[in-house]
């Protein structure tokens, strides 16, 4: 159904989405792994890790609500980091496997963020930014062409075969 190059390209679609879905779970993983001890100092400990400026406007942020993480604040941030890494595992499965909902699924979820993007790229342009953009609408756009490639030739294979059973008739 697929030619070699639309396969390669839906295989590295697929990496993509598995080390997006990979770095998410890690990071869930790590959070809960901070809820265990002190927060403040291991945010302090990251900040330094980032050479952000402790007197900076963002340690500053980091520092003021890592004193108030409790467990039940950390589950609140971890639970959608499982969700979206569930969704993207999943997605990342399918498209391997060349699955239509897969497909329907990247669709959508490249779709929904180009709003996101958009208005990244129009407050501030950075490479950050333009490389989603630029992903976000080069995956939309991939899996669209595919889908409606794949339904032309399933739309000719009927209009095939429905030519064959009228000329045995």
């Amino acid at each position: 159904m697929f030619s070699t190059t639309s396969r390669k390209s839906l295989k590295a679609i697929a990496m993509f989405k598995a080390f997006k879905a990979l770095s998410v779970l890690s990071t869930g993983l790590w959070l809960l792994s901070v809820m265990r001890g002190d927060v403040p100092a291991t945010a302090r400990a990251v900040l330094h890790l980032l050479h952000l400026d402790p007197e900076g406007g963002i340690s500053q942020w980091v520092m003021e609500h890592a004193a108030h993480v409790t467990p039940d604040y950390t589950w609140l941030v971890v639970s959608p980091c499982f969700a979206y890494a569930l969704l993207n595992g999943s997605e990342a499965v399918g498209l391997w496997y060349e699955r239509t909902w897969a497909e329907w699924l990247a669709l959508g979820n490249g779709a929904i963020y180009l709003p996101l993007w958009i208005h990244e790229v129009c407050r501030k342009v950075t490479w950050i930014s333009v490389g989603g953009l630029a992903a976000s609408i080069g995956i939309t756009a991939y899996m669209g062409w595919l889908l409606y490639c794949s339904r032309r030739d399933r739309r000719l294979a009927k209009d095939t075969r429905l030519e064959d059973t009228r000329q045995k008739t």
